[in-house]
């Protein structure tokens, strides 16, 4: 089945069955176009079967190719019963960056052994290869700001895999085959980097973004059983969800494909037209999932939510975010601080993940602003006994010495049903510069609804702020302290920056 018999099936599905979300939603914007190719590439594999059927009678069965073996329809991507594209017709690149040619890149490719003699490659640095996803190219401003910000931060090589004509759209289903093909590419250019200029593979690190992560999975599996040799490590950014998820470890990126596998989770979930494009399940040794792994603060557009990704790793690289994370059962635990233990073992999302002790499914919260970190802290608010139920919104605002703030709701909602004596807790992530604290003002916030309302005033024991460490930022108790209705109040600490619990 060749692109055109693709962008036919894609079409034929768009107008037979005019229920389809896809079809009452028609795409104003490119963002929009781009969610929709995908969205009918997947009902596409679900309503096609019998057309897929009758074109294996006049279709090849596999394909093979120099240095990077064949492939088949009944393959890796037997879900799907389509070959992937040429490598003639993708024409990947593999363009070379160091700091003596930050901005002039010089070309290495497996099939041209002259281009491996190359003197800017230096096998006594690390190795960094960066990846794409759909509807991206190599020179996209994504991957050159990553690009730049690991050559700034470290003398590497990075080595930018540009796979452009095989992730056009709308062409889904076809630029998800062709991440088997371009990943072995990449692992024969990996090798000969070994075999002619000494690269330990050890000292390899593929980054790849949504499809550009299963692209590096493959690279790595390819390595593995047919070189003998062990990628270092694949940090995969927010792995595309379609056509990949529920298909098994052989399909999408896995912690089986290098000695170190990370993942950040921005976009994840199954509603494509929702921005939902990255996968749920935990597939490395670190899974990251900032704020939830789903919605991102400060997005407008929903390709937003699974670009965040590219920003969250390139704010990863230097010293100005540390991005830690915690294990947590899941994340509703998370957000009410239920992990925000002194005795927490911590991760380290992004760059630096393989300096962490943490492992396995870790949580985080970012702002929604460049460069997306700062400092975690846990709000503490104990209701009296003496209180009524109430349903109310209860916020607190944070002031730094310089004059920094930080407004943080400790309820959920502002209808949330409090009760008498119970402890409300938030975790947020605020600007460095609001510890140490100078002030804090807190508000209580009464419901009125149809139904039911909340109390006048409510009457509170005390609040306490803790940073990371665990340490007292701000501890206020007196007992039974009224606050009105849309009172904003600013309270008198009992202690400030003092020790633990």
């Amino acid at each position: 089945m060749n692109r055109a018999s693709l962008l036919f099936l894609t079409a034929l599905v768009f107008f037979v069955d005019s229920a389809e979300v896809a079809f009452k939603l028609p795409a104003t914007t490119l963002e929009e176009e781009i969610l929709k190719s995908i969205h009918n590439s997947q009902m596409d594999i679900k309503k096609t079967a019998s057309v897929q059927e009758a074109d294996e009678k006049v279709t090849m069965a596999s394909a093979c190719y120099q240095d990077i073996g064949c492939f088949y329809r009944n393959g890796t991507f037997k879900h799907l019963k389509v070959l992937p594209d040429s490598p003639q017709y993708i024409s990947t690149s593999f363009a070379l960056y160091t700091r003596k040619n930050k901005n002039s890149a010089v070309y290495i490719h497996y099939l041209t052994p002259s281009s491996f003699e190359e003197p800017l490659i230096d096998s006594s640095k690390p190795l960094k290869v960066l990846c794409h996803g759909f509807v991206m190219s190599g020179t996209d401003s994504y991957i050159m700001n990553m690009k730049n910000a690991l050559l700034d931060h470290e003398d590497c090589n990075v080595l930018v895999v540009d796979w452009s004509r095989g992730a056009l759209p709308p062409f889904y289903i076809s630029a998800a085959i062709d991440t088997e093909l371009v990943g072995r590419q990449v692992a024969r250019v990996i090798q000969l980097l070994k075999e002619r200029r000494g690269f330990p593979e050890s000292n390899v690190h593929v980054i790849g973004f949504s499809l550009g992560s299963h692209l590096a999975g493959f690279a790595g599996k390819w390595m593995k059983s047919h070189m003998g040799l062990t990628l270092g490590r694949i940090t995969a950014l927010d792995p595309a969800s379609p056509l990949f998820e529920g298909y098994g470890e052989s399909v999408h990126v896995s912690r089986r494909d290098a000695a170190l596998v990370d993942v950040i989770h921005t976009s994840a979930g199954t509603s494509v037209l929702s921005g939902e494009l990255g996968m749920t399940e935990a597939v490395g040794h670190m899974d990251f999932y900032p704020n939830g792994g789903k919605k991102q603060p400060g997005c407008s557009g929903l390709i937003c939510y699974h670009m965040r990704a590219l920003d969250l790793f390139t704010s990863s690289i230097g010293d100005r975010c540390e991005f830690r994370s915690i294990s947590c059962e899941n994340y509703d635990i998370f957000d009410d601080g239920g992990c925000f233990q002194p005795t927490q073992v911590w991760g380290r999302m992004g760059y630096y993940a393989n300096l962490a002790s943490g492992r396995g499914i870790m949580y985080l919260a970012t702002t929604g602003d460049v460069p997306f970190c700062g400092v975690s802290v846990l709000l503490t608010m104990k209701v009296s006994e003496g209180q009524s139920h109430t349903y109310c919104g209860i916020s607190a605002t944070l002031v730094g010495a310089d004059g920094v703030t930080e407004y943080i709701n400790i309820t959920d909602s502002n209808s949330q049903k409090v009760h008498p004596g119970e402890v409300l807790q938030k975790l947020a992530v605020v600007h460095p510069n609001v510890l140490p604290l100078h002030e804090v003002y807190v508000q209580y916030r009464k419901y009125r609804g149809w139904f039911y309302s909340g109390t006048d005033s409510i009457n509170f024991d005390n609040l306490r702020v803790k940073d990371h460490e665990s340490n007292i930022q701000f501890l206020y108790e007196t007992k039974n302290t009224n606050l009105a209705s849309y009172e904003e109040r600013m309270l008198t600490p009992k202690n400030l920056a003092g020790g633990k619990n």
